[in-house]
């Protein structure tokens, strides 16, 4: 069917290139991504402890709203962040009609602005504006959804841990 832009409707990929093309689409509707070069105006080696890149809030006021919607089936080796305003739906009839499977974290939220806001850990207290519904998460590290208000997660079979943070990041509530 012919939908806006603003609708993206994926099938299980069937090879390697399917999956690198579905992550390269992914990708794009996560929050933008700083490294610690572009952060660090002096050139300051990075302490230890630190990621090498964190997710940034830049597009908290975007005027853009996404759905992602996932077709029936397997979706192998895929990880993405959902950025604000993305709404991530499997379209089956039961949570583990859509699989998030043999990747480490699948669909996820992690904290943000991991050099300015608590560094190293970030944090979740302005992470909303996202959710994510009917789908079954079977990530090697458990599924993160590190969020604070507006952002639900329904009818979602997390097989392994649920981490409502992300190391000692802050958060809260939100999660209906």
């Amino acid at each position: 069917p012919s939908l806006p832009d603003s609708i993206k409707l994926f099938y299980p990929p069937e090879n390697e290139g399917q999956i690198k093309a579905m992550q390269r689409t992914l990708d794009k509707y996560s929050d933008p991504i700083e490294t610690w070069e572009q952060h660090s105006s002096n050139s300051r080696e990075k302490p230890f402890n630190y990621p090498k890149y964190t997710y940034t809030t830049a597009k908290h006021f975007s005027q853009e709203r996404t759905a992602l919607l996932f077709a029936p089936g397997k979706y192998r080796n895929l990880d993405f962040e959902i950025g604000y305003y993305t709404s991530v739906v499997g379209l089956g009839k039961k949570p583990s009609d859509v699989t998030f499977t043999d990747c480490a974290k699948g669909p996820h939220v992690p904290a943000l602005e991991k050099f300015t806001n608590r560094p190293p850990n970030g944090s979740g207290l302005d992470t909303f504006w996202r959710s994510v519904e009917n789908i079954a998460s079977h990530a090697r590290d458990g599924m993160k959804w590190t969020v604070s208000q507006a952002a639900p997660i329904r009818r979602v079979h997390v097989q392994g841990d649920l981490h409502l943070f992300d190391g000692d990041s802050w958060v809260s509530g939100g999660v209906a």
